[in-house]
């Protein structure tokens, strides 16, 4: 088992439940002898984190519709205060790593490291100067956790394990593509409001950072302008405009333009952390680039990101290598549970 992995240990049947700032997913998957298998699937438009009454009702009502209800999941925290960096530290045993993982993130943290969950995992693959060994370290604020216990309890929910968006995607990643020597990837999971930028390779978490206004929402408020429209009607614009695309037909002029805009800025954030990631570690490019979350259905951005980086970009599938004929009907848009199969997948 990759070691990072190690510090999620799930049973042999999990549910994943990745809570973003619009909805809800849920994955069920079951391990078998020989293989995955996904028992179900489903997603919830709600805004879970606000901790409105009418959220919460919401959830528990579709948790006992589903017979969800009272039962354990994995479950994410993306937070504000959610800090990924790598560090470089000498060989030394495991508490006193902790410690200097600790003082380390001192000078990166929005209020006192004693207020933070810490922990890390050894980057195994990549050499570091001298003889220092590289990490990457952990660290979210201990209120964050404990709003998401929170709302587990009030929707009758308990946690058997908590990790970020970036750990996930690793997961999903492993399970589903698998490794090439010496090639590296960028993950990139576009929510509502944050989108994660996020690098593995070698079987290694190497590096995560947040696309600044590259969420859907941004997109949204940038066509409530241009159309002169609430942003309750600008998102049904870009919702018409994202069934025009698969559809073939031809697309708002209202709109087209504003995504055309949006998606240079995009790039430009991609651009920059590609470049940030490679003078970290040394390296001189990105192999290719995996698209997931609500961003990933916007129309053409695969081929418009591939086109101005020069780097093979393609929707992320996180059910390409798990059974899913039991689930009827097939899944629409599986970019969109990318967070949620890694957090569903069993580790033990």
């Amino acid at each position: 088992m990759i070691p990072l992995l190690e510090k999620f240990f799930k049973d042999k049947e999990s549910l994943g439940c990745d809570m973003g700032d619009s909805s809800i997913k849920f994955v069920h998957i079951e391990k078998g002898k020989t293989s995955l298998s996904l028992k179900s699937v489903g997603i919830l438009e709600t805004d879970i984190l606000t901790e409105s009454n009418v959220a919460l009702q919401r959830t528990k009502a579709y948790l006992r519709e589903h017979g969800l209800a009272g039962g354990k999941v994995s479950v994410n925290v993306e937070d504000k205060t959610l800090r990924i960096r790598r560090m470089d530290l000498p060989p030394m045993p495991a508490n006193d790593m902790k410690i200097a993982i600790r003082w380390n993130f001192r000078d990166h943290l929005d209020g006192p490291v004693e207020k933070y969950s810490i922990t890390y995992s050894e980057v195994n693959n990549i050499k570091a100067e001298g003889d220092s060994r590289p990490v990457v370290a952990y660290g979210v604020a201990n209120e964050a956790i404990e709003k998401i216990m929170k709302i587990l309890k009030l929707v009758g929910l308990k946690a058997s394990s908590i990790e970020p968006n970036a750990t996930a995607l690793f997961a999903a990643f492993d399970q589903n593509v698998g490794w090439d020597d010496k090639k590296y990837h960028a993950i990139i999971d576009i929510g509502t409001i944050v989108a994660n930028f996020v690098v593995v390779g070698q079987g290694e978490l190497l590096f995560s950072r947040p696309l600044k206004d590259v969420g859907c929402a941004a997109l949204i408020k940038m066509i409530a302008k241009e159309a002169g429209v609430p942003q309750e009607a600008a998102a049904q614009l870009l919702r018409a405009h994202q069934k025009q695309g698969e559809a073939g037909q031809a697309e708002d002029q209202r709109v087209q333009p504003v995504v055309a805009n949006f998606l240079g800025q995009a790039v430009v954030e991609i651009q920059r952390s590609v470049d940030a990631f490679c003078l970290m570690f040394n390296v001189e490019l990105v192999d290719s680039i995996y698209l997931c979350g609500g961003g990933g259905m916007i129309p053409g951005i695969c081929e418009y990101v591939t086109k101005n980086l020069g780097i093979a970009t393609k929707l992320f599938n996180p059910f390409d290598r798990i059974d899913t004929s039991e689930v009827v009907g097939g899944i629409m848009n599986p970019q969109l549970y990318a967070v949620a199969v890694g957090l569903a997948l069993p580790r033990s």
